[in-house]
């Protein structure tokens, strides 16, 4: 059984001073952190730079530090030195103490006196309790679909502080294999990083080995990160269901010659091959228009597409896009719509998609006007209603909730001072 030394809120342990100074754990000694907070974090400060300066006696399987919150930090002041510098963290999860060590090798690079900050945590809702400056854990910022369901329970903080330029390091994590999603493959496994300054995971082609039933599971990183990459929050998950943002837009322009423009934008790919582009008259049945449109395979930058749709619908014309990866997997983004004839009020398009908890209106308005909607058994009861509802000229697209609705035919009724609306829709 290890034995543990508890820092409380006012403890910070400093090695400094001496370039041979060094913390070794050996037997059964070990150390914990407790108390921390953001608004009090707890530190421990190894002043002295050289990579032996903290020694774990061997672990995996040997003595270690528990660490368990963001806030209860290792601080390595390593300025510009060089070396493999291992912060050897366990974690209690499934009631033992299993390696979940930090390792960083830095090659150069750095410049400015700086230190690495290393912590990590576990927690089952990785959501409600993700770093600081972690936004979401989201493909989509906007919350869809869910990507904690393929990132590991727990987060790594390594930041790189005080530097002018950050070091160049190639990153190992130790894993628990308690704290993996039912839904992960360790063999598919990639090591993410939290982009703060664009808001996105993996904008960075993070591919690495994997060793798993090692003395010690780990997962290291194949590119050498580097100071524009170097950020704070650190996690494990699927490579077949990674956290990026793929998409960032995807727009329909009518021209004046009557082809209408496709614009689309993705902020980072992923072994990307094509896109291909599909229209249809009622969002039902699809044509493909456009195939094999080429990707960028693997980028970290923005990338920007344009394609012409010179034979587009009278009238309404809905548009959808599919990526492809080189393995033959595809995802199909949303449909948007588009009407370059210019009708009047009309309840375009009225959907129900299987398995979703909303109806999706398309509403042509001639102009900005509010609405009432309601929609109506078929008895003529109001089961759903809510009031000035803002219209603009042009297509609106709006959300309904059904999920108190059951199924059966029913009536959506959009109702202003002028103008009058009705459809039927099925509710499956």
């Amino acid at each position: 059984m290890k034995t543990f030394f508890t820092l409380v809120l006012t403890a910070l342990l400093s090695i400094s001073g001496y370039s041979q100074a060094r913390m070794i754990f050996e037997g059964n000694i070990g150390l914990s952190f407790a108390n921390g907070s953001s608004a009090n974090p707890v530190y421990l400060v190894i002043d002295n730079p050289d990579s032996n300066a903290l020694t774990d006696g061997g672990a995996p399987g040997g003595p270690a530090i528990l660490s368990e919150d963001e806030y209860h930090i290792v601080k390595w002041n390593i300025d510009n030195s060089t070396g493999t510098y291992t912060v050897p963290f366990v974690s209690p999860t499934g009631g033992g103490l299993d390696y979940v060590a930090p390792n960083v090798v830095i090659s150069g690079g750095a410049a400015g006196s700086g230190s690495i900050e290393f912590s990590t945590y576990h927690h089952d809702d990785v959501v409600a309790n993700a770093p600081s400056d972690v936004n979401h854990m989201n493909q989509h910022p906007s919350g869809a679909p869910g990507g904690e369901l393929f990132a590991m329970d727990r987060f790594w903080i390594i930041d790189a502080v005080n530097y002018t330029t950050k070091p160049s390091m190639v990153l190992t994590l130790f894993y628990d294999e308690d704290e993996l999603e039912g839904t992960m493959v360790e063999t598919n496994m990639i090591i993410q990083r939290y982009n703060n300054t664009s808001d996105r995971w993996l904008d960075l082609n993070l591919t690495g080995l994997v060793v798993p039933n090692a003395p010690g599971n780990f997962i290291s990183t194949v590119p050498i990160i580097s100071d524009a990459d170097f950020f704070r929050s650190w996690t494990i998950s699927s490579s077949t269901n990674p956290l990026p943002i793929d998409l960032l837009s995807f727009n329909a322009e009518c021209k004046g010659n009557g082809s209408v423009e496709l614009t689309w934008s993705t902020a980072s790919e992923i072994n990307n091959s094509h896109f291909t582009l599909e229209r249809s008259e009622d969002g039902i049945i699809w044509e493909t228009f456009a195939d094999m449109i080429h990707g960028a395979g693997n980028s970290s930058t923005q990338n920007d597409y344009t394609h012409l749709d010179n034979n587009p619908f009278r009238g309404l014309t809905y548009y959808r896009l599919t990526q492809t990866d080189f393995d033959g997997t595809s995802e199909t983004f949303d449909p948007i719509v588009n009407d370059c004839d210019g009708v009047g009020f009309e309840i375009i398009s009225a959907l129900s998609p299987e398995g979703s908890d909303q109806i999706q209106l398309v509403v042509s308005a001639a102009r900005d006007e509010a609405f009432d909607i309601e929609v109506m058994d078929m008895s003529g009861k109001s089961v759903l209603w809510t009031s000035n509802v803002a219209m603009f000229e042009g297509l609106n697209y709006l959300r309904l909730d059904k999920s108190d609705l059951g199924y059966g035919i029913y009536i959506i009724k959009l109702q202003s001072q002028n103008e009058l609306m009705t459809r039927k829709i099925f509710l499956n």
